[in-house]
């Protein structure tokens, strides 16, 4: 990461870290006072958590994911305001939603 990019958001920061790592970073549509930040407003039913999309810089889906940092940085720039999602390619990703996801976990903890 270089000084210039460290004037960028915080999440890009953490993007720049997880490339480092080796885990690829694509941008994704935020939440917004109308829904998402995504054409559909509203009326998406992902909220803040679809890739944006772009014909050069993301024209796949999570499959433009990378951690190239020149392609992060010209993303940064196209949209400074995006949420930044990673791939979860080698991960465990445990999500625990709400009351009751928060239940089941501490559930499965005691178990396991």
């Amino acid at each position: 990461m270089t000084a210039q990019d460290a004037a960028l958001p915080n999440c890009w920061a953490a993007a720049f870290a997880y490339a480092e790592k080796g885990q690829p970073v694509i941008p994704i549509y935020e939440p917004s006072g109308s829904g998402c930040s995504c054409a559909k407003r509203s009326s998406c039913e992902h909220a803040g958590k679809h890739p944006r999309w772009d014909a050069v810089l993301c024209p796949n889906g999570l499959d433009s994911a990378t951690t190239n940092p020149e392609l992060i940085r010209r993303m940064a720039a196209r949209w400074p305001q995006a949420n930044i999602a990673i791939r979860c390619d080698n991960l465990v990703v445990i999500d625990v939603d709400g009351d009751e996801g928060r239940a089941m976990w501490e559930q499965l903890t005691v178990e396991h």
